[in-house]
């Protein structure tokens, strides 16, 4: 078990670069790219269950991470 009174992450490292995540988020993209996995579960797992059906749910988190290298 990793130590537990060390935090997570290190600020220095690096932090969410928010207009990328910005312009991810609001191009489209994620909701195409969501869209097609739904199609593809509803494919091949037709019908309902319980009266529902199978739904893909899109979440997006900004994220810290490295500087590209």
């Amino acid at each position: 078990m990793p130590p537990q009174n060390v935090r997570p992450f290190d600020n220095f490292k690096g932090k969410p670069d928010m207009d990328n995540f910005r312009l991810y988020n609001n191009d489209g993209y994620a909701a195409v790219q969501n869209w097609l996995a739904n199609f593809v579960l509803r494919k091949e797992f037709p019908g309902e269950k319980d009266g529902k059906l199978a739904t893909i749910a899109n979440l997006i988190v900004p994220m810290q991470a490295k500087e590209y290298e």
